[in-house]
């Protein structure tokens, strides 16, 4: 496992990194472009992009990962990931057919004056490409073809990236070319994602394996909401008791503190298809325990960088009417990282109660809803990262407890806990008390260094693990 792991980590990571790398990269050119509203905008309606992509095709791309492995006959896997892809097909066609029709008071709800519904339905067409999209890549990755699940994406990203750039910056549509370049990459990552897990299909629809699966992932739909929810209600929070310029300026702050998952994604990634193809080894708690530990000590470590030197890049790569993201950096570097490491708890999963993961995931999202409402009174946009902290918390500590029991893993808590609480403290101090100046950047730099050494003494990183992981990622023992 743990070398399959290492290599197909790198193999993710790599490509998470080009692909993902690249919007965020964009934000010094975006923020020289659009207005902090337009860039709540966006946000606002990749809220409801990522709602339509759970909703829609009542996520049975989680129904084909936890099937698909456990086929020995090539014609019964194909007939999982034929019926799903054509499932997703059909039922994206009807969701754009209703967002055609209601798009002028579509826009007028989420947005308010200044857009129309063509920006909707071009947003709705996205939306089509990219579940289609997602469906097809993701086949891939079930098939533990990290490879291509990487070409695929990274084919996307540039197609949709360059388009985007030329429709925004050069063609000047705004937020219409935003979505507009990713219709361009959808249809270019479809193509190539096909070619890669043409295998794989065949025309045959099967009505009793469309029905297994959704009874299994149609208990995840509300559980993705719950985790969509957790992760997004600050924002439209933030747009019904703020405005939708504040959307956009917590927004960039959002971007910058999910740069760790440029580094981390390979690790989330790659780590779900290895675990339901091991999960009966004797070994894989162990290993699974050993995996993550050593991504709390790469995410401490990103969590203690962006944390003390926010309000450096936040003052480089934006103008001065997005300087106010800074002060979120700190809040949801912690949160992101939290709600993307439940992938570490898979016993639920494995166990097949996704009416417990989606009890789970509901709490969180109802808990931050709550939290947002109260704080954002008080605190503005602090508040609402303070929010989506705290209840990515709580919930991740279900996801532990509920896994756990199901599925014990040998993780050391105390240790962990208390590299958490070294690399937090360190954040907060230098936060209140180290000024935006050559010796604060200084003092910064010190910061940094103790809590490295700290993470090291505490043992969450170890040195032949180190050496372990470039032997396997070079295939060697």
């Amino acid at each position: 496992m743990l070398r399959r792991f290492a290599r197909d980590s790198a193999v993710y990571g790599i490509a998470s990194f080009l692909s993902r790398g690249v919007s965020i990269f964009l934000v010094p050119i975006y923020t020289r472009v659009l207005a902090p509203a337009d860039y709540g905008a966006i946000d606002i309606v990749t809220i409801v992009a990522g709602i339509v992509a759970s909703v829609v095709p009542l996520e049975i791309g989680q129904a084909v990962a936890r099937f698909f492995p456990d086929q020995a006959d090539d014609e019964a896997k194909r007939g999982y990931a034929s019926t799903s892809l054509l499932f997703v097909v059909l039922a994206y066609s009807v969701f754009l057919i209703a967002v055609w029709v209601l798009a002028d008071p579509i826009a007028k709800v989420l947005l308010g004056p200044g857009y129309d519904g063509w920006l909707i339905r071009v947003a709705g067409v996205a939306m089509y490409g990219n579940g289609v999209f997602y469906i097809v890549q993701s086949q891939l990755r079930w098939s533990l073809r990290a490879r291509e699940y990487a070409v695929a994406g990274v084919v996307y990203t540039v197609a949709s990236i360059a388009t985007s750039v030329l429709m925004v910056v050069v063609l000047r549509l705004g937020v219409v070319g935003v979505f507009g370049g990713q219709i361009v990459g959808a249809i270019v990552g479809v193509i190539v994602s096909a070619r890669f897990a043409a295998r794989y299909y065949s025309r045959s629809f099967d009505t009793a394996k469309l029905r297994e699966m959704l009874r299994f992932s149609t208990p995840l739909v509300p559980s993705t909401l719950g985790v969509l929810v957790a992760l997004y209600v600050d924002r439209l929070a933030i747009n019904a008791l703020m405005s939708l310029s504040a959307v956009g300026v917590f927004g960039i702050g959002y971007r910058i503190a999910s740069v760790p998952q440029l580094v981390l994604i390979g690790f989330q990634t790659s780590i779900t298809p290895l675990i339901y193809a091991t999960h009966r080894d004797a070994t894989t708690p162990s290993e699974l325990a050993r995996i993550f530990r050593v991504f709390c000590a790469i995410a401490l470590t990103l969590w203690l960088g962006l944390g003390l030197f926010a309000r450096d890049i936040v003052s480089i790569v934006t103008t001065p009417e997005y300087y106010e993201a800074a002060s979120v950096v700190p809040f949801l570097v912690p949160a992101v990282l939290v709600a993307g490491a439940y992938v570490f708890m898979p016993g639920p999963a494995i166990t097949m109660r996704t009416s417990q993961i989606a009890a789970i995931n509901i709490t969180g999202g109802v808990l931050n809803l709550f939290l947002n409402l109260g704080l954002i009174p008080i605190l503005g946009i602090i508040g609402a990262a303070t929010a989506t902290l705290l209840s990515s918390c709580i919930a991740f500590l279900l996801n532990v407890i509920a896994s756990q029991r199901a599925y014990p893993v040998p993780h050391d808590w105390p240790m962990l806990l208390a590299a958490t609480g070294i690399v937090g403290g360190i954040v907060a101090g230098a936060w209140l008390l180290l000024p935006l100046s050559v010796l604060g950047f200084v003092l910064k730099l010190a910061c940094l260094g103790a809590g490295m050494s700290a993470i090291v003494a505490l043992g969450l990183v170890r040195g032949h693990e180190l050496s372990s992981a470039v032997a396997m990622a070079r295939g060697r023992r």
